[in-house]
């Protein structure tokens, strides 16, 4: 039996998710206080009345730039719905639990009035998965990895950064900035955004804006970064801001700050740093599955984008 979670569930939930994603209890206790709520989960019931498998929802919003020239001259503001956490535990698995899982939560989402569905698969294998059941390829980023070497030894940058630590949901209009040119921007909601400041200083990461100036010039540009700790290398999970060499003086100032091994950046599609092991890292990040696909999609400028998935 499937259901909505009621709140007499969520210790037995908690446990499926640490089993399935292995978190640690600090985590777990954080995203189940800030984020989690029952009634965006939904749990499958075994013959003994106890939780076995789950499926976490959260609403977002997906907006696509007008078209002057087209039926849509206006910005779209499109509903939707991202979903995650979806876990079964060991011994549950190879029943269908998933998929009947995922079905019911489209078949909820659709009711809903959402447009689309969203979900970052964390594997080849789920991608394949999910794609048997109508999500597409959708959002991209090019991943790039800069290591510490090369940071030491790039040659001289005529910018200089400053750093300050910041918070996600003041930053909005610079979000708007860099990605609002994206043929499709996933934004989410403020309590979100600041759920995901506190998992990024509970990774030992930061959220932080910068200010670049150049050598010469009176000039400045503003953006930010989201960086969290992995090990011995930060992921920037979010960077917004120009590219080129204007990027390459960021990971310097973070590099200074953080003394990272290695840094793995999550950059929109047409961003680059030439400092990277592989400048040009374009993958599949995010899946969608359309309920009601606009008519006039633009098909010039940057890809889909996404960012912040609890991936």
């Amino acid at each position: 039996m499937i259901c909505t979670a009621e709140p007499g569930m969520l210790i037995a939930l908690r446990r499926i998710w640490k089993i399935c994603f292995g978190d640690s209890d600090t985590y777990l206790e954080y995203l189940f206080n800030r984020l989690i709520r029952p009634e965006n989960l939904l749990a499958h019931i075994d013959r003994r009345g106890r939780p076995d498998a789950m499926l976490c929802m959260q609403k977002a919003t997906l907006e696509i730039p007008g078209n002057a020239s087209a039926k849509q001259p206006e910005r779209l503001h499109l509903p939707c719905s991202y979903i995650y956490g979806v876990a079964t535990l060991p011994e549950h698995r190879g029943r269908g639990i998933s998929s009947a899982l995922l079905q019911t939560a489209l078949q909820r989402q659709e009711q809903e009035g959402a447009a689309a569905s969203v979900l970052v698969p964390s594997s080849p294998k789920l991608a394949e998965f999910y794609a048997k059941r109508g999500y597409e390829n959708f959002f991209f980023c090019n991943m790039s990895t800069v290591s510490d070497t090369s940071l030491e030894a790039a040659p001289y940058n005529p910018y200089t950064c400053e750093l300050f630590p910041a918070n996600l949901v003041p930053l909005a209009r610079l979000r708007q900035e860099y990605f609002g040119d994206s043929r499709a921007l996933l934004t989410w909601s403020d309590e979100f955004m600041a759920c995901i400041d506190g998992e990024c200083l509970l990774s030992s990461g930061e959220t932080l804006r910068f200010r670049l100036k150049k050598q010469d010039s009176e000039a400045e540009q503003e953006g930010y970064v989201v960086c969290y700790r992995q090990g011995s290398r930060f992921l920037i999970k979010e960077y917004a801001g120009p590219d080129g060499i204007a990027l390459n003086s960021v990971l310097t100032a973070l590099h200074k700050r953080f003394k990272a091994e290695e840094y793995l950046l999550y950059l929109r599609a047409d961003k680059t740093s030439n400092l990277a092991e592989q400048s040009w890292n374009i993958k599949p990040f995010g899946m969608l599955h359309w309920f009601g696909k606009p008519a006039d999609m633009p098909s010039e400028g940057p890809l889909p984008y996404l960012a912040h998935a609890l991936d």
